[in-house]
């Protein structure tokens, strides 16, 4: 870092400084995917030990045709299993003694410190829940995230407590043998989560897999043609695009790119994962929907510190129309 002289000539004597009125981040990256979740799967919700997920796990299977005065079967049926997900918390504070505070309220400021310090905290909070929402359970402090959700046992054994070895409508679709992207490949995994009218919401991978797509769709087919369907302007998905989040389009799918993907999967660049929104929950306790709490002044300081926390789940209720691939490499 430079050091900066003053006052060694008339000019820098009475010369100010020109300080820009922002701070720019060079250091954290933008998520889509919790910008997403936070957006359309927020649910703010008042107490509990834990957070429950039900899921009908099987059909009932207790009706059927009949005819006439026919002996109908009315044995009852129990085809629902209770998910457990704890609270997890995140927190980041905001320290300033009081030397710092009194030379930063000069009349000449160019911001003020403490907002400053506040803007720097969030941005380095919400990336740290970014992190979260890739996590794959094995933090315990932290938000059981995409991917141990989206998983048949490999990564995560259990979820919600409930052991997917002994319950295996709790696997998400994974191809774990596939290297090489084609469309035959991404379109057997995007039919393998579809049932009915449910397909995936949203395709995210990392920086590799998404010039993977572009390359697709720019090289030829067999039959001469470029499959070109990320070029067309009309299918853009607008929440992305009116944030800032560039992104290609697959099956009338956003596709996305969230670095915090290479955070979370140090084994490599292959993981591509297929979610669908509908079935995503971000948890949020309400006495911890972002909050930002007084300034505190130890006695023995002369300092204040102000925390900033969360309290909050991600939750999936569906995993088996969820998908990823785990070994792209071409």
């Amino acid at each position: 870092m430079a050091t900066p002289i003053w006052g060694t000539n008339t000019l820098t004597a009475l010369s100010n400084r020109h300080l820009m009125k922002y701070i720019t981040d060079v250091v954290f990256n933008a998520s889509p995917i919790t910008f997403r979740l936070k957006a359309r799967n927020k649910d703010v919700v008042k107490g509990g030990l834990w957070i429950e997920q039900p899921w009908m796990y099987a059909k009932p299977n207790s009706g059927g045709w009949y005819t006439g005065p026919e002996i109908l079967t009315t044995v009852p049926f129990d085809v629902v299993q209770d998910g457990s997900f704890p609270w997890a918390q995140l927190y980041n504070n905001v320290t300033v003694d009081g030397l710092t505070l009194n030379q930063s309220e000069s009349d000449e400021k160019a911001m003020d410190y403490l907002t400053a310090q506040f803007e720097m905290a969030k941005l380095d909070w919400l990336d740290t829940l970014a992190v979260g929402f890739w996590s794959d359970g094995s933090n315990p402090k932290s938000i059981i995230g995409i991917n141990a959700a989206v998983d048949n046992g490999t990564v995560a054994a259990s979820y919600g407590g409930i052991t997917r070895s002994t319950n295996t409508w709790l696997n998400a679709q994974v191809d774990s043998t596939t290297t090489t992207m084609t469309l035959a490949t991404l379109n057997a995994l995007f039919g393998a989560c579809t049932i009915g009218g449910r397909a995936p919401t949203v395709i995210a991978g990392d920086r590799a897999n998404y010039i993977r797509y572009q390359n697709l769709n720019q090289a030829p087919s067999s039959s001469g043609a470029v499959f070109n369907q990320f070029k067309n302007v009309a299918m853009v998905d607008q929440q992305f695009a009116s944030a800032g989040f560039d992104h290609l389009m697959y099956n009338n799918v956003p596709w996305l790119c969230d670095d915090h993907i290479d955070t979370v999967n140090a084994t490599g660049d292959g993981t591509l994962f297929f979610l669908n929104e509908e079935y995503w929950t971000f948890v949020v306790g309400q006495g911890g929907n972002f909050v930002i709490e007084d300034f505190v002044k130890p006695p023995n300081q002369d300092a204040m510190t102000a925390i900033m926390k969360l309290y909050a789940q991600l939750i999936c209720a569906n995993p088996a129309r969820q998908g990823k691939f785990t070994k792209l490499s071409a």
